[in-house]
């Protein structure tokens, strides 16, 4: 049966409860969207409006907050007045939430005069700045002596004076643009045409150096450079752990054209590595196998090949051996490390009887290094044997051996008997020993593992 002071609280629970919706209907808040995007680096606003309404029969103060390291802007209190207001909002985040990727969702409150806390979650995506711009650029042919590249802002955020560098074999410029919300650019560049005419055809990269308000990011592309029978040549990359490669080779042009294809692989990474089609020839060379494809194609038709390496294997190795090193070296840098050991004893009388064996190394130069262990009940010390206690505290049954300072790599061992006139059946579980050290001017401790005997068999966790 409920008490009567469970029934009164439960009341109030829910009086506060129906209060807290009450006052949260007197606001009603739409977040519109202006630029969710957060750049980690810059650490730019993201920009929203709220559509406030105010369903009071007054003007209201009200402040926007956040109580997750977020600030809002406009910051402290300002007048709302009756009915519906459009607040342009700025979002800044705290260092915290910057060091996220992705989407990232946090409770912001409106705290009003009049109608108590309002509170919803909003979201936000943080990116890197090499994720905001992408750059691609259009065929460019040996008589061309301008080319346009195009530059696209991919992210849902505003960006000013932008500086960008566009290099490549054809071209140098640089310029200041600014970008809106998911904005392309269209940058005219003049063609150095002494450079391009000792250029081979093929794909060549273009180069970006971006930076906005101090921090930079390297964006790339590629420009195809035709040859004059009008082949497009186009290489692509994609993946990490598998990563894909693919040539195609597209004849643009009116006439028959022999493609050729190339590439390389060292002898390791070719082990993991599988071609869509055989390759016509292959040659090694030293540390590398140079691979070969070549088809005729007719106008309007294309060859590709796609090769495909998988890193799955190796990646694995390689994180195993550095996790293992990485334990390995955390293990090696513990100050001080106490391990607990027992062995089933015989005695001459018929006592139940057990040798501990305690190892105290230290990994440190420490001092005032001092091992309690406890006595289980029921047992007793037999101090005829092995070093004797420096203490024996008879109340708590704890035993204290002083072992003075420890230079780096020494160790120390303690061994003790207990017994009992009555005999342990089953598991007889023996407490964890600590050991307690000074390092730096200050005191620390640190615990053995527990010992258990089961019959005449001991285990250790």
């Amino acid at each position: 049966m409920i008490s009567k002071r469970v029934l009164i609280a439960l009341f109030f629970v829910g009086f506060f409860a129906f209060l807290g919706v009450v006052s949260a209907a007197d606001i009603e808040v739409e977040e519109i969207d202006r630029g969710s995007i957060v750049i980690s680096e810059i650490n730019n606003p993201a920009l929203f409006d709220f559509i406030i309404t105010n369903n009071g029969e007054q003007a209201n103060n009200i402040e926007i907050f956040s109580l997750v390291g977020v600030k809002f802007s406009p910051r402290g209190t300002f007048n709302l007045e009756k009915g519906k207001t459009i607040v342009p909002v700025k979002v800044y985040l705290g260092e915290t939430l910057l060091k996220n990727r992705g989407f990232v969702s946090f409770e912001y409150q409106i705290n009003s005069r009049d109608s108590g806390l309002f509170k919803r979650d909003l979201l936000v995506k943080i990116i890197s700045i090499d994720e905001v711009f992408e750059i691609k650029s259009g065929n460019l042919k040996f008589e061309d002596d301008s080319a346009v590249i195009f530059i696209r802002n991919v992210q849902n955020t505003g960006l000013e004076d932008v500086t960008m560098h566009l290099k490549s074999a054809f071209f140098d410029e640089t310029l200041v643009v600014d970008f809106g919300p998911f904005e392309e650019k269209e940058i005219p560049v003049v063609i150095d045409l002494e450079k391009t005419r000792n250029l081979v055809a093929g794909p060549y990269f273009i180069e970006a150096d971006i930076s906005i308000d101090g921090e930079g990011a390297e964006v790339s592309g590629i420009i195809n450079y035709l040859e004059k029978e009008n082949l497009f040549l186009e290489e692509k990359s994609s993946g990490f752990i598998v990563r894909e490669k693919s040539f195609l080779r597209r004849n643009e042009g009116n006439k028959p054209v022999v493609v050729n294809i190339e590439t390389k692989k060292d002898v390791i990474t070719r082990l993991f590595t599988v071609f869509s089609e055989e390759p016509r020839n292959v040659e090694r060379s030293g540390f590398f196998v140079n691979y070969e494809w070549f088809k005729e194609i007719d106008p309007g038709k294309t060859y590709e090949v796609v090769i495909t390496t998988n890193y799955t294997f190796p990646v694995i190795l390689i994180v195993l051996v550095v996790l293992i090193a990485f334990f390995a070296r955390i293990y090696s840098l513990t100050s001080v490390k106490l391990d607990k050991k027992v062995n089933f004893v015989k005695t001459k009388g018929g006592e139940f009887a057990l040798r501990v064996r305690l190892r105290v190394k230290a990994g440190k130069d420490v001092d005032s290094v001092q091992v309690i262990d406890n006595l289980p009940g029921m047992t007793k010390l037999y101090e005829s044997f092995g070093r004797k206690p420096d203490k024996i505290d008879e109340k708590s049954r704890r035993i204290f051996w002083d072992l003075g300072n420890m230079n780096a790599g020494e160790e120390r061992i303690i061994s003790y008997i207990i017994y009992s006139k009555v005999r342990a059946v089953g598991r007889f579980e023996l407490p964890s020993a600590t050991v307690v050290y000074g390092i730096d001017g200050r005191t620390e401790e640190v615990f053995s593992n527990r010992a258990f005997f089961v019959s005449d068999t001991v285990e250790e966790d």
